[in-house]
């Protein structure tokens, strides 16, 4: 579990990210930042509830995906991942005014971290691998891919 927002500056990458380790700056360069400015990127997972009401949303919604039967880490880490992605869902939330790209960077965090806790407890897996290149295919234009990098690294690190 991680406590604050990830930001980004022209000199660092404040993760507070927790997943049974110390968070740990991660250092990148933001051509967008002046240094000085920071941008706020990932929302912290205490942000993002997921409630039995939205479960159930969100198995009526995909139902080819077998809710029930996941680890409940990986199953509220997915969760997360669809909700984001589902302007919708994201009401429920309680992200709603979150930009798409923002959900996106968000969204993609959370596959990538449903990616690792899965194969943790079941093994590499080539489908959740495509699953999460096919995130990117859906990313918005405005989408900056050295942040996409860097979020691809906060989910590795935690």
């Amino acid at each position: 579990m991680w406590n604050g927002w990830y930001r980004l500056s022209g000199l660092q990458f404040n993760c507070a990210l927790s997943l049974g380790s110390q968070p740990k700056p991660i250092p990148i360069t933001d051509d967008t930042s002046t240094g000085e400015e920071m941008i706020e990127l990932l929302i912290p997972e205490k942000q993002l509830p997921i409630s039995a009401k939205l479960l159930g949303r969100l198995e009526a919604k995909v139902p080819s995906v077998n809710w029930r039967s996941l680890e409940v880490d990986s199953r509220l880490a997915y969760a997360r991942y669809v909700a984001l992605l589902d302007p919708e869902l994201r009401d429920e939330l309680g992200v709603d005014i979150v930009s798409e790209s923002i959900a996106f960077y968000n969204a993609y965090f959370w596959i990538l971290v449903f990616a690792k806790r899965f194969q943790a407890h079941h093994g590499p897996d080539a489908g959740i691998e495509q699953e999460c290149l096919k995130v990117l295919e859906r990313a918005p234009d405005d989408v900056d891919w050295q942040l996409v990098e860097s979020v691809a690294q906060a989910a590795e690190q935690g």
